[in-house]
């Protein structure tokens, strides 16, 4: 018998002008299975917006939003989208992974209903449909941010790259690899994650001592980027180490602890410190009142899906995917957590990755902090020479 945790949340809010009958929302995320150490983050920042939208009368009224666990299986979620789809629902929130947002997009396309991911990354799910938007950025603006990490210093000409199997890796590190030979850089060895092969540590071990990279990319997600992270600290690598934006997710940084100190990553801006928006102001507030933790990137985009997909409907003049379509690309004048809510003709937001890294056990803004260490030595310095006076 299959069984899922369904959660129903009824939103009010002004009336939709014209229509009669339900609005419903699904939402189908991976609460369980390997992808969970993203869903978990993904559905707090929903059910937030959610809230906040019943709160400030922003959503229509009468809104119906069910959630569904997909189990971190593709066919999974495709089925419960589906669902919702024959069930009236315009739009999903979901496909947290490249495989799922995969498998759930062609269902979308069918129905001609929207699909929004707030995490699914490949540059191929919004160049083929019409239907496909995300709150995260794509490919196309990680890959070229991770070599320019891997190119602060210009004594990495050769990088050798760790790679899961899957969709995910086959849609991003073509364009790591396209950047790559922009900058002139080689790729000295590559090094399957391969779980099932119990002697996949050694031979990873093997490949760099042969190769000797100055740098080391890992290109996965979820439980084999911890892996491989957790494999090269057990070897003692002592290279630059960079990571994919799923480093950033809260559970895996609790897992990883003290080997992840130090790695680098890229990941979209938000300012948790000292918070200037007050959109993130609130969410932040509002999140660690409900919760008791410190929100992560992931929470923030799924905020912003669920802000984006509200706001949309509550434009609407026809219940189609066709007009809700519409309504989402007209939103580039309002903010979300992460930014401005402004999708491009492929759906997928404009948002423009930063470096950051593991410090003292969370994530760190290394631009910020760079600048940070260049006024404090120029303050040492000038206390030095007003000493010498």
């Amino acid at each position: 018998m299959k069984t899922w945790h369904a959660g129903v949340l009824l939103v009010a809010a002004a009336v939709l002008s014209g229509c009669s009958g339900e609005l419903r929302v699904g939402v189908v995320l991976p609460e369980t299975g390997d992808a969970a150490v993203y869903g978990a983050s993904i559905k707090q920042g929903i059910e937030l917006a959610f809230e906040h939208g019943k709160a400030d009368r922003r959503f229509p009224t009468g809104l119906i939003v069910e959630y569904r666990d997909s189990r971190s299986q593709p066919d999974v979620a495709a089925a419960f989208a589906k669902e919702f789809f024959d069930q009236g629902a315009l739009a999903v929130i979901g496909g947290v992974t490249t495989a799922e947002a995969l498998a759930m997009v062609a269902v979308a396309d069918r129905a001609e209903r929207i699909l929004m991911s707030p995490s699914a990354s490949a540059p191929e799910l919004a160049r083929n449909s019409l239907f496909f938007f995300r709150t995260c950025p794509s490919d196309d603006l990680e890959g070229p941010q991770i070599v320019k990490i891997l190119t602060r210093s210009p004594e990495t000409r050769a990088v050798l790259i760790i790679q899961e199997p899957g969709p995910y890796a086959s849609g991003l590190l073509p364009v790591v690899l396209g950047e790559m030979r922009k900058r002139n850089v080689e790729v000295c060895g590559t090094a399957p994650i391969q779980m099932t092969d119990v002697d996949w540590e050694k031979k990873l071990h093997d490949r760099i001592t042969s190769c000797q990279p100055p740098a080391i990319f890992v290109c996965a997600s979820g439980g084999n980027l911890l892996a491989a992270v957790l494999a090269l600290r057990a070897i003692q690598y002592n290279g630059l180490i960079v990571a994919t934006s799923g480093l950033a997710a809260r559970e895996i940084i609790r897992q990883g602890g003290a080997a992840l100190e130090g790695v680098f990553f890229p990941m979209v801006a938000v300012n948790w410190i000292q918070p200037k928006e007050e959109i993130v102001k609130e969410f932040l507030t509002s999140f660690q009142s409900r919760y008791g933790v410190h929100p992560d990137i992931f929470a923030a985009q799924g905020y912003d899906a669920a802000l984006a997909i509200g706001l949309a409907y509550s434009a609407l003049n026809t219940r189609t995917g066709r007009d809700l379509q519409l309504r989402l690309k007209g939103l580039g004048e309002i903010s979300g957590v992460t930014g401005s809510l402004a999708f491009d003709d492929f759906g997928s937001i404009k948002h423009f990755p930063r470096t950051y890294w593991i410090r003292n056990g969370a994530v760190d803004d290394f631009e910020q902090y760079l600048e940070e260490e260049k006024k404090r030595l120029q303050r040492q310095w000038e206390e030095l020479m007003s000493r010498r006076r």
